[in-house]
């Protein structure tokens, strides 16, 4: 009990401290923070941060309950299959998507290289072909492998 009127008391002092700081007058009109733009061009770790934050999102609004994907890398470049593993393994830690191998799932995650340059992931409904989610960074100091 003690604990509780402890933490209580401390975040009744914080929301005090809180109200106290904001200037007076009236509240500016309009946004306060202008929207963020993307990077031009990102490093692996971060275009992987991106794909993952973008594909999460994307899951978490449209298949909460989770889904299967059914996944497609063409491409032989080993760093960029890595890459995409981990974006699939950070997705499935926030939502209940499930990989098969087989022909029975309802959508199809695809990643691929072009111009050595450009990771584009995709992610295609197969029953009508439709293209539901897509992204694609610019990579900066990336070779073939």
């Amino acid at each position: 009990m003690r604990k509780f009127w402890l933490f209580s008391g401390v975040l009744g002092i914080m929301l005090f401290a809180g109200c106290q700081s904001l200037p007076p007058g009236r509240a500016p009109e309009g946004p306060i923070v202008g929207p963020g733009s993307r990077a031009e061009q990102y490093s692996w770790k971060g275009a992987e941060n991106y794909l993952l934050t973008s594909l999460s999102l994307f899951c978490l609004q449209h298949f909460p309950e989770g889904t299967d994907f059914r996944i497609d890398f063409p491409s032989r470049n080993r760093e960029l299959r890595w890459r995409t593993l981990n974006v699939l393994r950070g997705v499935r830690e926030a939502v209940p998507v499930r990989l098969t191998a087989g022909t029975g799932a309802p959508y199809c995650l695809t990643s691929a290289m072009a111009e050595n340059r450009y990771w584009t992931m995709r992610l295609t409904e197969l029953k009508t072909g439709k293209i539901v989610w897509a992204e694609q960074v610019n990579l900066k100091g990336v070779t073939d492998k």
